[in-house]
């Protein structure tokens, strides 16, 4: 596993993997997604800027902001994205976790090795899960592809308006590190490749609306 050290990367700081899985950690995002409910959702703009003007979080063509699901903190922030027609509500829901990390801890083939390892592990799979608990959290796919990792993920813990199963992606997006995730409706799960393929579309417009 690699470390980040000073030596060669002067002014970039000290970043351990197992430090950055704690900025990615599913209990933050866990409070707005017990909250949602898709009868109750508002839909607000195609676009919110969060941490201070840091960064855009946007979503495919046709999901709005769910103006009562963004929360953000100290460290980081949650935005929910749902489909603005309500003849479509049931259709994934978007969640953007975007952490106060520089993207330099996970830029490279080398440190997003080194993160996946660490997500993919016991503490890592204990983080990740919106219970806390890593004996709920399954991973049943994991790969590095274009510049982000790529997650299918069974939480037995989810909260009750979501399935248990779907996709997050972790990857730089524009000067942050950023985990972005696909959710399907409890009782209306899609084709993991349908949800995929969203999740594809919506790191390309994540990374559209923030260059650099």
């Amino acid at each position: 596993m690699s470390t980040w050290t000073s030596e060669g990367r002067a002014g970039r700081g000290l970043w351990l993997p197992a430090a950055l899985v704690l900025f990615l950690a599913g209990c933050f995002e866990s409070a707005p997604l017990s909250r949602f409910s898709a009868r109750d959702a508002t839909p607000g703009p195609a676009l919110v800027t969060v941490l201070g003007g840091a960064l855009t979080v946007t979503g495919p063509e046709g999901y709005c902001v769910d103006t009562s699901s963004t929360v953000e903190g100290e460290r980081e922030a949650f935005v929910l994205m749902v489909r603005c027609r309500p003849a479509e509500r049931r259709r994934p829901v978007l969640g953007a976790t975007v952490t106060a990390l520089p993207s330099e801890a996970a830029t490279g083939a080398e440190n997003l090795a080194a993160l996946m390892q660490a997500v993919t592990g016991e503490t890592g799979r204990g983080h990740l899960s919106r219970a806390g608990r890593a004996e709920d959290v399954r991973i049943d796919a994991a790969t590095i592809e274009d510049g982000a990792i790529w997650l299918r993920i069974h939480d037995a813990g989810s909260p009750e308006a979501f399935a248990p199963d779907y996709w997050r992606a972790i990857l730089p997006v524009g000067g942050r590190v950023v985990s972005l995730s696909v959710l399907d409706a409890s009782g209306a799960a899609g084709a993991p490749a349908a949800g995929l393929s969203i999740l594809r579309d919506f790191t390309t417009r994540m990374r559209a609306a923030n260059p650099g």
